[in-house]
């Protein structure tokens, strides 16, 4: 029995050894927050700005590692560590704390379009957003 990963990035990556892997998925990764917290820290109109804000933040992996906040500055991608007081190891927790006005999330699309759609998100920075992301599935090879 082996484990498979699922990795995020545009292509699938090299050097895996004895790995077979196939993508499974585009998704795009954006910046939401609640009208109420606009209201209180105001929307940042440049990815910079986000360092002011109280953001929440989403760890995954045995070692907790922390989903990094990527933005598309011209033609470089720029991490931005932002500030938390929160973290939360699952993207519909991370969503529902942005939508109760705990703070500003980066999550799938998925997960924030019912929200924005019904006015309980908003979309920041989109200009800066990736506007796909590959997501890669990889299992060792049985042969």
């Amino acid at each position: 029995m082996g484990y498979g990963r699922l990795l995020r990035g545009s292509r699938f990556p090299r050097g895996l050894g004895s790995c077979c892997g196939r993508d499974a998925a585009v998704q795009r990764l954006v910046a939401v927050g609640s009208p109420d917290c606009l209201a209180k820290q105001g929307a940042p109109k440049a990815w910079k700005y986000l360092l002011g804000h109280e953001c929440i933040r989403q760890s995954f992996g045995a070692k907790r590692r922390l989903l990094e906040w990527d933005f598309i500055i011209g033609s470089r991608t720029v991490i931005i560590d932002v500030s938390d007081r929160l973290f939360f190891n699952e993207m519909r927790s991370t969503t529902a704390a942005a939508r109760e006005g705990c703070g500003l999330a980066y999550v799938f699309d998925q997960f924030a379009a019912a929200n924005v759609r019904e006015g309980k998100l908003d979309l920041l920075l989109e200009r800066y957003c990736r506007r796909d992301d590959m997501l890669h599935i990889y299992y060792p090879s049985r042969a």
